[in-house]
């Protein structure tokens, strides 16, 4: 039976922008970009949870450009990505959520939190990333 693998890209020289990679699939596939020659940067809300993935990162040898953002400074965020790291070639809007609460229990502002960072937040980082990429 044949075998089917995975081929290789290349990524070097590039810089790819996964929100919420600091733990989890948003990691795993920062390290697998990372593998095939990214740059990698992400960001989180909170700082000790961008520390903790840095050091993540470190720690498999990866060095990576960790950011504190929440929606009011993605703009800002992103510009100082490309001030301080370069343009971003790639977006992987990996950040979400989920709430473990039946819908019959769940309030209507904690529904539109699961949808402001579900839905709405790669709205907003794609909307402030794609004007670089298309110039």
């Amino acid at each position: 039976m044949a075998q089917c693998t995975p081929k290789s890209f290349d990524l070097t020289g590039k810089v790819a922008l996964i929100t919420g990679a600091s733990y989890g699939i948003g990691m795993a596939i920062a390290k697998a970009m990372a593998a095939n020659g990214a740059t990698i940067v992400f960001n989180d809300l909170k700082q000790e949870l961008v520390d903790k993935g840095l050091a993540a990162y470190a720690e498999a040898g990866i060095k990576a450009h960790g950011y504190v953002c929440d929606e009011d400074a993605v703009n800002a965020m992103v510009a100082k990505i490309t001030e301080e790291v370069g343009h971003i070639n790639i977006l992987v809007n990996n950040a979400g959520i989920i709430k473990r609460i039946p819908m019959t229990e769940m309030t209507a502002a904690e529904f539109r939190q699961v949808v402001d960072v579900d839905l709405n937040a790669p709205f907003i980082v794609s909307k402030a990333v794609i004007p670089d990429m298309i110039a």
